[in-house]
C-alpha cells in the first residue's frame, strides 16, 4: 500500500456521517455523462454517483487525450468526494505524464475546518 494520506475524515463536518439519510444525494449507480468534448478537454457529469468510480474515469480520460495531443484536461461537476488524489495524479505518472488533481467538496473549503 502506498503511504497516501487521506483528508476524507475532514469532510464529516460537511456530510454528517452520524446521520447518513440527512441530506443523502449520492447514487449507487454511477452514471458518467462526457457533456462536452474536445482533442484536449472534456466535461463529465457524474450525476452525484460515486467520486472515485468518476475520477478514476475522467483521469483515464485525460491520460487518453494527454498521449494523442500532449495535453489532457478533464473537469467533473456534480461528483462525490473522491477519496485519495494522489491515486489519480499515479495513475498518469505510470503513464510517463504529470497528473494534478483536485477537488473542491460542496463548494466549501473543507480543508479549513481544522483550523477554525
Amino acid at each position: 500500500m502506498k503511504n497516501i494520506s487521506n483528508f476524507a475524515i475532514l469532510s464529516l463536518k460537511v456530510f454528517d456521517l452520524l446521520n447518513p439519510y440527512k441530506n443523502f444525494n449520492k447514487k449507487i449507480k454511477t452514471n458518467i455523462e462526457i457533456v462536452k468534448d474536445g482533442p484536449t478537454t472534456a466535461v463529465i457529469d457524474g450525476h452525484n454517483g460515486m467520486g472515485q468510480v468518476i475520477a478514476k474515469k475522467s483521469m483515464a480520460l485525460a491520460i487518453e487525450k494527454a498521449k494523442k495531443m500532449g495535453l489532457g484536461m478533464v473537469s467533473v461537476r456534480n461528483s462525490t468526494h473522491y477519496g485519495i488524489a494522489g491515486y489519480y495524479a499515479l495513475m498518469a505518472i505510470k503513464e510517463g505524464m504529470i497528473g494534478i488533481t483536485g477537488k473542491e467538496e460542496l463548494g466549501l473549503n473543507q480543508y479549513k475546518f481544522p483550523f477554525e
